[in-house]
């Protein structure tokens, strides 16, 4: 058994818009849903992580933890997790060293198991595939702005 079976521990302190439902399966907490599907309209509006976030705190949306505060890397963290959808993708992380419990992401070192509709989600998956797309194309952007601004800069190594 285990997460080959689809059997693991859906992390709701840290993860928002969900709790353990009566079934045992996760169930949409509809205020916070709200907070998560205004983070992905808001995202394919063309807002930037740092507005979502201005948006956010204006409303006094509060985070997983309970905090008013948001940082752009949990609102990115919350684009670019697949169980908003519905789905789960187990062991994106795994504890290297069981004596000192220090965990790794994933990156192929061990299998990884995608499971499909696990969960109702928030946001449909269209809607998920279109916000993984937005955010592959503001990176590939920045990283050719990246180069074009390295290029212009005087380097110390020149003579």
């Amino acid at each position: 058994m285990g997460y080959k079976h689809g059997k693991f521990a859906f992390p709701y302190g840290r993860i928002i818009g969900y709790r353990k439902g009566a079934d045992g399966k996760p169930e949409i907490i509809p205020e916070q849903a709200e907070i998560i599907r205004l983070i992905f309209n808001s995202y394919l509006q063309g807002d930037s992580l740092q507005s979502i976030k201005a948006k956010l705190e204006t409303a006094g949306a509060l985070t997983a933890r309970g905090n008013t505060a948001w940082s752009a890397q949990s609102i990115q963290r919350i684009l670019q997790n697949e169980k908003y959808c519905g789905d789960v993708l187990l062991q994106k992380t795994f504890t290297e060293d069981v004596l000192t419990g220090v965990h790794k992401k994933n990156t192929g070192q061990l299998p990884q198991y995608y499971i499909e509709n696990y969960h109702e989600g928030i946001v449909s998956k269209q809607m998920f595939r279109e916000v993984q797309a937005e955010i592959a194309r503001r990176n590939s952007k920045s990283a050719a702005n990246q180069r074009k601004r390295r290029r212009g800069r005087y380097n110390s190594n020149m003579p």
